[in-house]
């Protein structure tokens, strides 16, 4: 696993966000996408939702991925 992806994933689980509340999250997530110099960027879809898009090299399918922003608050 790549050492940034590790440290978004502790960084994200130390400073979880509840349900409507994804403030902290979808700046995190925005500041570390913006990084990777997507070709376009959408914030703020339906509240909190962010789609980057990557134009390819060559012509054809894409992957999407998908994420929820909130944690649910438990007790551990």
């Amino acid at each position: 696993m790549d050492p940034s992806i590790k440290e978004i994933r502790h960084y994200l689980h130390k400073h979880p966000d509840l349900p409507g509340q994804e403030d902290n999250t979808a700046r995190y997530i925005i500041e570390q996408l913006k990084q990777t110099a997507p070709d376009e960027l959408l914030t703020g879809l339906g509240g909190k939702g962010i789609i980057a898009f990557y134009k390819g090299a060559k012509p054809g399918k894409r992957i999407a991925f998908r994420a929820e922003l909130d944690a649910l608050p438990i007790a551990e």
